[in-house]
């Protein structure tokens, strides 16, 4: 099982809000589909999947902002 994280949309990106998803649960999920709207404190920006698989459960909501600074990959907040 893969966990899908917030990126670093940018390099000034420390924290962000999921606007919107656009996948549900069950959904297949292909490298570089938009999946979600992340807004940044510049904008608002579509996330893509870094993985393919099929989607079992969001465990952060829309309109959530993240709890934490974002740092490098490795240490993304988790999403799903």
């Amino acid at each position: 099982m893969t966990e899908l994280k917030m990126p670093k949309l940018s390099d000034t990106m420390l924290e962000g809000t999921l606007v919107k998803w656009h996948i549900k649960v069950g959904d297949k999920i292909s490298v570089g589909d938009v999946i979600a709207d992340v807004e940044t404190d510049k904008a608002t920006m579509e996330m893509e999947a870094f993985d393919d698989g099929i989607l079992n459960q969001i465990v952060v909501k829309a309109a959530s902002r993240t709890s934490k600074k974002l740092s490098p990959r490795s240490q993304q907040q988790k999403l799903l």
